[in-house]
């Protein structure tokens, strides 16, 4: 396979292609007016960083989230839900999108085009929200820089911090940035404009490689004071099953690990710190849930629970997240829906969802209608009595990492429930999971000729998946919109015929 990848490895380039290339094209058409289907819902969504699937307490007897096991009760938790692509500032441009980052191209901190580019905000949920009389505000965490001062026209209501985990407020008070993203939500919620919809994200700085038990606020700090978090299994152990190029400590998951869990911490203090403070998080959670029933709002709310990624916690003495692996990629996934059938409410839910359905899922519980540069699918197909569509629910998904750091090997993936596929282009290296006899995969099947015939399936299939995800752009060509930054184009493959008067030509190539 690393023959048939030779040229097809993610990344893309600074300023990318002209603006006359093939996506630029498919994106300056006059958007079509949202179509609306029904009475509209008020949306919020609670957007924690670095917070996996497993964090919660749910799943985990130690951790204590009392808040989201409510919502949970009243909604719907979803067991298999995961991110397209694990870094944080890709994936919310996933959120706002619902697009891969083959689709959004905003693959760089300096290149937001997602929203810095008018005519790609128009197509996002926030805009189209407020074409239809929504009030729409964000709260928090953006993280992409503000290249062209785009970030004061694109919400009614905007309130943008991150960094340090304690912060000045107004009144020059240390307060905890936590807290902080509540009272902003709070203020949003009390100075809208009555009778108007509105829609919310609550981005949350923390949990974010917190490893410091001060950063939490003392009444969270003791549920966890004298409590042994046990560890999964043997770290060393683990570590030596990863691919030699991830055996090395020069990677940024591995520069990570050394820092947190062994230089400057334990796995023990580090664990307690990330606990107390998802506590924290849900704490400041339900006050902003109480002011929704302050207002009589609360049951015409749909509020979403999620997060940008997933975080290896030290398992495969790794930090944080990027590669395929399950605790980077599955992250929680919680959504309490008042047109839920109650038969549905404080159920489980199994099937795959991803963050590029967040967007179609937010527009339809608005009565809307996505547009076709959307690429997930609304998730109340799952749980409403008359879905949107009555297709069968997918059964496996695309995952991709782009060439953008050089301490961060770029990677794609065919992931399903029991089986995933992992390339690593770069290194001409692949694996295959059986996540069902190993889920902490462990044991690479790639090489073993008892599953060549599986291996060779979920390569075609990824390969095939790739170009749906990519269409009508074609990955590897020089009009793909995932080369790295500087990437020399002169011997890239062509663009399919079929792009040509779009995309391809001589000035194109030229001035990339």
């Amino acid at each position: 396979l690393a023959s048939v990848f030779s040229f097809i490895f993610l990344g893309q380039i600074d300023n990318l292609l002209p603006t006359n290339t093939v996506i630029d094209v498919l994106l300056s058409a006059t958007p079509t007016p949202p179509q609306v289907h029904g009475p509209p819902l008020n949306v919020v969504i609670f957007y924690p960083d670095d917070w996996r699937h497993d964090d919660l307490g749910d799943t985990n007897t130690i951790l204590k989230t009392p808040f989201f096991s409510r919502l949970a009760k009243e909604g719907i938790r979803f067991t298999y839900n995961a991110v397209t692509t694990s870094i944080c500032w890709i994936s919310r441009a996933t959120l706002f999108s619902g697009q891969w980052v083959s689709g959004h191209a905003s693959t760089y901190l300096s290149r937001p085009i997602f929203a810095s580019d008018p005519m790609r905000w128009k197509k996002t949920w926030p805009y189209l929200l407020q074409e239809a009389g929504y009030w729409v505000g964000h709260v928090g965490k953006w993280q992409y820089h503000d290249t062209n001062g785009y970030k004061k026209n694109i919400f009614n209501f905007s309130s943008f911090f991150e960094g340090y985990m304690w912060q000045p407020s107004d009144d020059g008070v240390q307060t905890h940035i936590a807290d902080r993203a509540g009272s902003e939500a709070i203020r949003f919620l009390r100075e809208r404009p009555k009778g108007l919809p509105f829609a919310l994200t609550v981005a949350f700085y923390p949990p974010k490689g917190n490893m410091d038990e001060r950063n939490c606020p003392e009444n969270f700090s003791r549920f966890y004071e004298n409590i042994s978090i046990p560890e999964p299994y043997n770290r060393n152990a683990a570590y030596r099953h990863l691919p030699p190029f991830l055996q090395n400590n020069k990677t940024e998951a591995r520069q990570r690990y050394l820092f947190r869990f062994e230089e400057h911490g334990s796995f023990q203090s580090c664990m307690r710190a990330q606990y107390c403070i998802i506590s924290h998080i849900d704490s400041v959670c339900e006050k902003v849930g109480e002011e929704l029933k302050k207002q009589g709002v609360y049951n015409n709310t749909l509020i979403i629970v999620t997060a940008d990624n997933g975080e290896f916690h030290a398992w495969h003495a790794l930090a944080d997240k990027w590669y395929p692996y399950q605790e980077s990629i599955r992250v929680p996934l919680i959504i309490k829906d008042p047109r839920m059938p109650t038969k549905r409410r404080g159920t489980l839910e199994d099937s795959f969802t991803l963050n590029v359905d967040l967007a179609q899922t937010i527009l339809g519980s608005a009565g809307l209608d996505g547009p076709r540069e959307m690429q997930g699918r609304d998730i109340g197909d799952l749980y409403l009595e008359q879905p949107k569509s009555k297709e069968p629910w997918r059964s496996e998904y695309y995952y991709e990492f782009p060439d953008i750091n050089a301490k961060i090997p770029p990677s794609i993936a065919l992931v399903r429930k029991k089986w995933k596929y992992v390339d690593w282009p770069k290194h001409e290296h692949e694996q295959l999971f059986d996540l069902e006899d190993d889920p902490f995969e462990f044991h690479n099947l790639a090489g073993n000729s008892s599953y060549s015939k599986v291996k060779e399936q979920m390569q075609r299939r990824l390969i095939g998946l790739q170009h749906d995800v990519f269409a009508p752009m074609v990955p590897g060509t020089w009009c793909d919109p995932l080369w790295p930054r500087g990437e020399n184009l002169e011997n890239k493959p062509e663009c399919s015929p079929e792009m040509s008067h779009l995309c391809c030509n001589v000035s194109n190539k030229d001035s990339s």
